[in-house]
């Protein structure tokens, strides 16, 4: 019993502490991509995003109901899955080129899923400040083998690179054979931190 009342209490902190920063970062955030792939009829490929794949001529696709969204969001998704797929998959999903030099673009976020079983499967970021002419990596999931806890939010400062920049692009990337999967959803940058857009995650996170 005593457990339990010293539990809910640190439950309630951690909640308050939560709410005074939604309010306060949320009123001064501003946004220059958000993206929850929604916006197409029956989960299409949402408009300035590309696909391009440099192995097996499968990739990136665009999902709903085929599959459950594993993210920890709802509706539409990004997805690659190589499961059952014996030759070598190399795909990268590109945002739209955002003009950094007009909005502050600090944090990059996402809600994501990933799978894998072998060492070789690779889930990485990049970015590009040049139309694509050189990409950066940013962001590397490092392999942890098949486990029950995948959903996941990412926050990554991207403000050295992309502050000022006119003409930024990320990309998720995404290698495998015979692997399971990655999901995408959720796609922001903006500012700073946005503490409402992923309040219900961090909750779940946190076991409230």
């Amino acid at each position: 019993m005593k457990n339990n009342v010293l539990k809910s209490r640190h439950q309630f902190l951690i909640l308050s502490f939560i709410m005074f920063f939604a309010v306060s970062d949320s009123a001064v955030a501003s946004v220059a991509l958000f993206e929850s792939f929604d916006s197409v009829l029956l989960c299409g490929k949402p408009e300035g995003w590309t696909v391009n794949n440099f192995g097996v001529d499968e990739g990136w696709y665009f999902n709903e109901g085929l599959q459950f969204n594993e993210t920890g969001a709802n509706g539409c998704y990004a997805f690659a899955k190589s499961d059952e797929q014996p030759q070598y998959m190399d795909t990268v999903l590109v945002t739209p080129s955002i003009n950094c030099s007009a909005t502050d673009c600090e944090i990059l976020s996402f809600r994501h899923y990933t799978r894998a079983d072998k060492s070789e499967t690779t889930f990485t970021v990049e970015i590009s400040t040049d139309e694509g002419g050189v990409w950066s990596e940013i962001w590397r999931k490092e392999h942890e083998g098949d486990t029950n806890d995948r959903k996941q939010i990412e926050f990554i400062d991207i403000k050295a690179i992309a502050d000022d920049q006119p003409n930024v692009q990320l990309r998720f990337h995404y290698t495998a054979v015979n692997d399971w999967e990655w999901q995408v959803d959720d796609v922001k940058v903006a500012s700073k931190f946005n503490w409402v857009l992923f309040l219900p995650a961090i909750i779940a996170k946190t076991n409230l």
